[in-house]
C-alpha cells in the first residue's frame, strides 16, 4: 500500500511540476531518466516504476540511462548521485524513509534515504515479538 501511495504522489508531483521541466512532448520522450550506475534495487525499481507510470500517462517511455547523454535536454535523476550533489540537492535533513521531490530549469530529482537501513538495524530484533520491532520501528522513525 506505501508503494502505490508513493508511486501516486510521485506521479501528481510530476504532473505538477511538468510545466517547468518537459518531460514529453507530443508523445515522445525529451527527458531521460538517470540513475547511479551502482544503484540499489531500490532506486532501480523506482526509476522502473517511474518509467512506467509517465509512459502510461503520456505514451512515451523515458529511457532509463547511468550517465546524461549530452543530447537529451532534460533530466529526471532518481536517487542520490555525483549529479543531484552537483546540483546542490542534499539529503542530509531526510529522515529514513523519505525523500525529496526538487525541479529546476532542466531536471527534477527524485531521491531519498534506502530503507536497507533499518533492515541492518532491525536484523538484531530478529526473535523479538512482532510488538517489540513495531515499537523499536517507531522510534528509529523517530515518531
Amino acid at each position: 500500500m506505501k508503494k502505490l501511495i508513493s508511486s501516486v504522489l510521485i506521479v501528481f508531483a510530476l504532473a505538477y511540476i511538468s510545466s517547468a521541466v518537459e518531460l514529453v512532448k507530443d508523445g515522445k520522450a525529451v527527458s531521460e531518466i538517470v540513475i547511479p550506475g551502482d544503484s540499489s534495487l531500490c532506486v532501480k525499481a523506482a526509476a522502473g516504476e517511474l518509467q512506467r507510470r509517465l509512459a502510461e500517462m503520456s505514451g512515451a517511455k523515458l529511457p532509463i540511462v547511468d550517465k546524461v547523454s549530452p543530447d537529451v535536454k532534460n533530466q529526471v535523476y532518481v536517487g542520490e548521485s555525483e549529479y543531484t550533489r552537483n546540483l546542490g540537492v542534499k539529503l542530509d535533513d531526510i529522515k529514513f524513509d523519505g525523500f525529496k521531490i526538487v525541479a529546476d530549469k532542466n531536471y527534477v530529482v527524485l531521491a531519498g534515504k534506502d530503507i536497507y537501513l533499518f533492515e541492518k538495524y532491525l536484523a538484531k530484533f530478529a526473535n523479538v515479538p512482532r510488538s517489540a520491532r513495531n515499537k523499536a520501528w517507531e522510534e528509529f522513525k523517530g515518531h
